[in-house]
């Protein structure tokens, strides 16, 4: 990949889903830090129901995918930052985490503050790994022309 050409956002997709996977089935050893879409105990029935019937293995799957994909988009449009794109991605990372887990809790699940707060914060690290891990793999954008992200001097 040259320094000009795009980075490939399957590839990119690829490595942001193995990374959420990895984490869903770190963070599932602890019920304090299981991702709340993989906390059927405290879902509403009809929803433990039908996602026990898939299994929690195929759940986090599908949902890695689905969030690898949404990380990788988000690092495709901030290929062009030249300050801070690590930082930038995974402050971006890091909200919607909170908000897409945050909204799972006050929508689908009746469970303990404490577990909320454990469950939102132990998604932080895994917003920062992949905020750090996909900026190394895109290439730099050229040197010698403005960044997208700075107001011209």
């Amino acid at each position: 990949m040259t320094a000009t050409e795009p980075p490939s956002v399957s590839r990119l997709a690829a490595l942001a889903a193995a990374i959420h996977f990895g984490f869903d089935s770190a963070c599932r050893l602890s019920q304090a830090t299981t991702p709340a879409y993989l906390l059927t105990p405290f879902m509403k029935e009809v929803f433990r129901d039908m996602l026990e019937m898939l299994g929690l293995t195929a759940i986090s799957a599908v949902t890695s995918g689905v969030n690898g994909l949404i990380a990788a988009i988000f690092a495709t449009a901030l290929a062009g930052v030249a300050v801070h794109r690590a930082a930038k991605l995974g402050a971006l990372l890091s909200f919607i985490w909170l908000l897409t887990s945050g909204l799972t809790f006050t929508s689908y699940l009746d469970a303990p503050a404490e577990l909320v707060a454990t469950s939102l914060a132990a998604g932080l690290p895994r917003a920062a790994l992949l905020a750090w891990a996909l900026d190394r793999l895109m290439a730099r954008p050229p040197t010698g022309q403005p960044a997208t992200d700075q107001a011209p001097a």
